[in-house]
């Protein structure tokens, strides 16, 4: 019954339609993964910044690994 139904979505659609489905779902699914994305890699950044002042140094490493390991780069 469920199949039947899923498959009525697709009865009169043409080859437009359906590329244009298709993309809309890719866009969903990019813009679900959008905000789960940025608070890894804000968490991230956070966690390196609240280690304290006594690893001040190795703070501009950490950022930079954490910017080279992320797929956002400025």
């Amino acid at each position: 019954m469920l199949t039947t139904k899923f498959a009525l979505v697709f009865k009169h659609a043409d080859a437009v339609d359906v590329a244009l489905m298709v993309v809309g779902l890719v866009g969903a699914i990019g813009d679900g993964m959008s905000t789960p994305v940025m608070l890894a890699i804000t968490s991230r950044v956070f966690d390196d910044a609240g280690s304290g002042p006594d690893h001040l140094q190795q703070f501009v490493p950490k950022m930079n690994e954490v910017r080279s390991s992320s797929s956002f780069h400025l």
